[in-house]
């Protein structure tokens, strides 16, 4: 059981980091370019969210490694919700743009719902 959690967290490490960073790359960097991709600008806090995210994959592996892959992802979960709302808060109370707001981990974070299951909700195969 413990095989299949820890092969899970490690998907969904790959999965967030790769789809979080890449869409603020396409969003932030190449859409801007074309002329007809009109956004609001660039929040200077979300550098305190990939100060933040960075910190945490050094943890995660720790995690890993002592066997605790449980714990990564409520880790993610609360951390990515709480500082994004914080920034989203504070950059939207400074300025009168509306709210349009949202990243593509959070649908991940939908996907990958099933593995913060406890597990005593899963059905255990002896043979």
């Amino acid at each position: 059981m413990l095989y299949e959690e820890r092969r899970a967290t490690i998907w969904f490490l790959y999965i967030f980091y790769v789809l979080y960073f890449s869409y603020d790359l396409v969003y932030f960097y190449f859409l801007p370019k074309l002329p007809w991709f009109t956004h609001l600008p660039f929040n200077v806090l979300n550098y305190f969210m990939y100060l933040i995210l960075t910190i945490l994959l050094p943890i995660s592996i720790i995690l890993l490694k002592r066997n605790k892959p449980g714990y990564i992802k409520y880790i993610y979960f609360f951390t990515y919700t709480i500082i994004g709302g914080i920034i989203d808060i504070i950059y939207y109370n400074w300025n009168n743009f509306p709210y349009t707001s949202g990243n593509i981990v959070e649908i991940v974070f939908i996907i990958f719902s099933p593995i913060f299951i406890n597990k005593k909700y899963f059905y255990r195969y002896n043979c």
